[in-house]
């Protein structure tokens, strides 16, 4: 009966898929060879797909490894406008579920016969040959010529050379494994071998997403069937990257099937990530444009992703962290919260790092955001900034961001951004606390004070600055005497500093009013 349920035809793909994944599991925990059951289901959804086109009648002959036969007219159904979408959703379903569960029994078994090993090893006494070890088992099985042999010359023979050894034992057994999961997409007479062809011929076929259009879940039954044929197979997954980014980077590709693709995307990333490096990097299709899709459902699963796989090491951020910060000037709440958070843990967990993350963010992001989205993504991450020394040389590699002055006269698109880029510079130095002593001297020293000189002039820059000695005025007290002591030092100290404040805030100011003359005079 639980087959019958699995073969019949529906109307609604969606709730048949609910009832799919749960016979699919009951086969897998019933039935010792479950791949014979997958490939009796797929050949009749094959053939009752045919069957619609009087390719084949029910009762024919029908062997889904003659690919001279089936593969060809199948193809040719399964692209065609007015074939059963829901048949073939079924077919496609079936497909890449039952591949990860058989490829999850062989896993399952795999860590079990390890363990067996690894028992029998602690229960042997030392130096006693494994007699149950897979050689051994071919040796006793080989007729004439393990009778010639003597027991105790082959147990030698075995100890001498290693293949009664634990380790032996645990190579051939992964060996045994390994092709049998090759073989899942290798072999030609594996359904799953000639069913990914198919699935990728649905995927590729130019027109098949306009007539499925308004049955989008046949479509994310592809997607997710060739995904999790991926990740059963390496050499397969290399070979049809190309095609699953290409869907990702459509426009036209529903969001649904995007969102699906992308969780996905995910798995795949955490078993092979060598082999989707390469594409995670690429501008317009890889993994982080997707942060700039247009729909806001796209955005919101991938932040999210992206956030999961970063924090566990899975994904390297490198030059992608201003396509993140962005996100926190989104216009989803959800998303802008989701980002906000992403960039909070990364700061704890990249605590030594984050002031190497800060001064190249600035100039990325001010030639993206306004003023105000600029203001409320740089805010997370500068708030996460401690500690003196980590203050101090941010605002030295900011300072050195300072290009040439540009006159308020000119209006050129490059001297607008300079313009910008000055003043974003001179609001992340003031949202810093640089109310210590070190960081007071690195910005009132020559060398640093020269790089943002030229830029008092404008109002802006000018006023961040003023805004600085004050807040360093009122906070400086405490801040640059930490060793206070009763005998009044430190309040001599702390006087000295205030003046130093005062004379450097003056100093701005008519800095400031002697360039903006000798501007005015050229």
């Amino acid at each position: 009966r639980a087959l019958h349920h699995l073969c019949r035809p529906t109307t609604n793909l969606g709730t048949w898929i609910m009832m799919a994944g749960s016979i699919i599991q009951f086969v897998h925990s019933c039935y010792s060879v479950p791949s014979k059951i997958y490939s009796m289901v797929s050949s009749y959804l094959s053939q009752s797909i045919l069957y619609c086109y009087g390719i084949v009648t029910y009762g024919s002959a029908y062997d889904p490894s003659n690919e001279e036969f089936t593969v060809p007219p199948l193809a040719k159904v399964i692209v065609n406008a007015k074939a059963d979408q829901n048949r073939i959703g079924q077919l496609f379903y079936v497909t890449g579920h039952s591949a990860i569960k058989h490829l999850v029994t062989i896993d399952n078994n795999e860590r079990e016969q390890m363990r067996l090993i690894d028992e029998r090893a602690k229960a042997a006494p030392v130096g006693q040959a494994d007699a149950t070890s897979p050689r051994s088992a071919n040796n006793r099985m080989s007729g004439r010529a393990a009778s010639q042999q003597q027991p105790a010359e082959v147990d030698v023979m075995h100890k001498e050379l290693g293949l009664a050894s634990t380790a032996h034992q645990r190579y051939e057994l992964q060996e045994a494994y390994l092709k049998a999961k090759t073989d899942m997409l290798t072999n030609a007479g594996s359904m799953w071998t000639s069913n990914s062809k198919l699935i990728a011929t649905y995927l590729m076929t130019d027109g098949v997403a306009a007539h499925t259009r308004d049955n989008q879940v046949v479509r994310i039954a592809a997607c997710t069937a060739l995904t999790k044929l991926c990740i059963a197979s390496e050499a397969f997954c290399a070979k049809h990257l190309r095609l699953l980014f290409t869907i990702l980077s459509s426009k036209k590709e529903h969001w649904a099937v995007k969102t699906n693709t992308i969780i996905a995307m995910g798995d795949m990333l955490c078993v092979y990530p060598n082999t989707l490096e390469p594409y995670l990097e690429l501008d317009t299709t890889g993994f982080y444009a997707l942060l700039s899709d247009a729909d806001v459902r796209v955005r919101s699963i991938t932040v999210q992703v992206c956030t999961f796989l970063i924090l566990n090491d899975m994904l390297k951020v490198r030059d992608h962290l201003d396509t993140i910060m962005r996100l926190v000037a989104d216009s989803d709440p959800t998303i802008a919260g989701n980002a906000t958070q992403f960039i909070h843990h990364l700061a704890i967990k990249q605590r030594r790092n984050i002031g190497n993350l800060v001064p190249p963010l600035v100039p990325q992001l001010s030639n993206q955001l306004s003023k105000d989205h600029f203001q409320l993504a740089m805010k997370v991450l500068l708030d996460k900034i401690d500690g003196d020394k980590a203050v101090e040389g941010v605002v030295e590699k900011l300072c050195g961001r300072f290009s040439r002055y540009v006159d308020e006269r000119t209006k050129t698109k490059k001297a607008n951004e300079q313009r910008t880029l000055a003043r974003n510079l001179a609001f992340c130095i003031v949202e810093m606390d640089c109310t210590s002593e070190k960081v007071m001297k690195k910005l009132m020293s020559e060398a640093v004070y020269s790089k943002y000189k030229q830029w008092l002039r404008d109002p802006e820059v000018l006023a961040s600055f003023q805004a600085l000695a004050l807040k360093i005025k009122r906070g400086g007290g405490q801040a640059s005497t930490p060793n206070a002591t009763p005998n009044g030092t430190s309040a001599g100290s702390e006087r000295r500093d205030k003046l130093a404040i005062e004379e450097w805030s003056q100093r701005m100011i008519v800095d400031a009013s002697v360039l903006a003359q000798i501007g005015r005079a050229h």
